[in-house]
């Protein structure tokens, strides 16, 4: 089974309180940029004290060795360096963070990644210009990747605790942005946009940002 940040992140929501999911974009006056992806809770979460006694801890062992692995891969990815990943501490502590040259470097390797043919037609995550910023709306296309995987969605009273937060990073002040639940921050260089993790998962959420900077 491919397993990518979301594996992660699932396995952080069943052994977690309320947490946030956060995508952080950095976008650079050349066009390039850097995401990071984390968990962000405020409160202490004592049950990873127990996990051994939850499960095997060779499960544990594993998610690490994934995040090696799909850390080694994408850095072998044209335009991506500076691939971090942290999985010390528990699980609410694991990151990762890269860099990418260009969208079109960082869309191919997302393709690459999750084991897709991308062509002239295909969907591009982001779209970045010299005064410009696209970011495609992903929820219809996350349901299918986990039926396809086969990857198990915890329980509704679990999910209903968890967010999915982007933070996006400009260059030079907004100048005027499209999509929902959008929040203007930092002399308007950061846009801030906070949906329900269930809603991107039953694709009842619109997680599309479309700006001018």
């Amino acid at each position: 089974m491919k397993k990518t940040i979301f594996t992660f992140i699932l396995f952080t929501i069943l052994f977690s309180g309320c947490i946030e999911i956060v995508e952080e974009i950095t976008i650079n006056n050349d066009q390039s940029g850097k995401i990071e992806y984390r968990i962000e809770t405020n409160q202490i979460i004592s049950i990873f004290n127990n996990f051994t006694d939850l499960m095997d801890i060779t499960l544990e062992n594993q998610i690490k060795s994934e995040a090696k692995s799909w850390a080694e891969k994408i850095g072998r990815e044209k335009g991506i360096k500076n691939v971090k990943v942290n999985t010390k501490g528990d699980l609410t502590n694991y990151s990762f963070e890269f860099d990418f040259a260009s969208a079109d470097d960082l869309n191919t390797a997302i393709y690459h990644l999750f084991g897709y043919k991308q062509n002239m037609l295909s969907p591009k995550y982001l779209k970045v210009g010299k005064h410009h910023f696209k970011r495609k709306n992903f929820a219809p296309y996350v349901k299918k990747y986990f039926e396809e995987e086969g990857i198990e969605l915890p329980e509704e009273d679990l999910m209903s605790v968890v967010n999915f937060k982007t933070v996006v990073n400009f260059p030079t002040g907004v100048k005027n942005f499209r999509g929902d639940k959008l929040q203007l921050i930092n002399n308007k260089k950061t846009l801030i946009q906070k949906h329900p993790f269930s809603g991107i998962l039953e694709n009842e959420a619109n997680v599309s940002i479309k700006t001018r900077y």
